[in-house]
């Protein structure tokens, strides 16, 4: 008989992260970049619609489109690095950005986005993730059965 995936072969339900702050503050700062790059691309349609609305003289709105675009580009490099940081403890890869290599057969993609974004509204949205290279799933609300064997042994003494 044929090797069979040793993830098709464990359970289905999501494993726990043993660290997930690495995720959450990856997560943080990409909706920090989305917010950063929106309110600039309101602003510089805005200025585009009636530059007159956001003040009297000509260089106050070309300053803060300059400043606009530079956040985003520095909150882009900052979100870049935390997503990068974040692996994925079973096979080591970054869940959260798309490195170019296939995808496994069982990772989630929504249509507009790439599977690292997906991860990341996944996280945002449900607390969950599905690893795109390993196919394993985790649930970041989930605690590890070594913390609760931990706890139930320290309350007995």
């Amino acid at each position: 008989m044929g090797t069979q995936d040793p993830v098709e072969s464990q359970n289905k339900r999501p494993r726990s992260l043993a660290h997930s702050g690495v995720f959450y503050s990856a997560v943080f700062w990409c909706a920090i970049n989305f917010l950063c790059f929106l309110s600039t691309l309101i602003f510089v349609a805005i200025y585009v619609y009636d530059p007159m609305i956001l003040g009297e003289g000509e260089a106050k709105p070309r300053y803060t489109i300059i400043a606009g675009i530079t956040i985003s580009l520095l909150t882009f490099i900052i979100a870049y690095i935390k997503r990068r940081a974040a692996k994925c403890p079973l096979c080591k890869g970054t869940p959260l950005l798309n490195t170019g290599a296939q995808p496994h057969h069982n990772a989630i993609s929504v249509m507009p986005f790439n599977h690292g974004y997906t991860a990341v509204l996944s996280i945002v949205f449900t607390q969950k993730i599905c690893c795109m290279y390993c196919g394993t799933k985790y649930d970041l609300l989930k605690t590890s059965g070594k913390k609760n064997r931990r706890d139930f042994f320290d309350e007995e003494d």
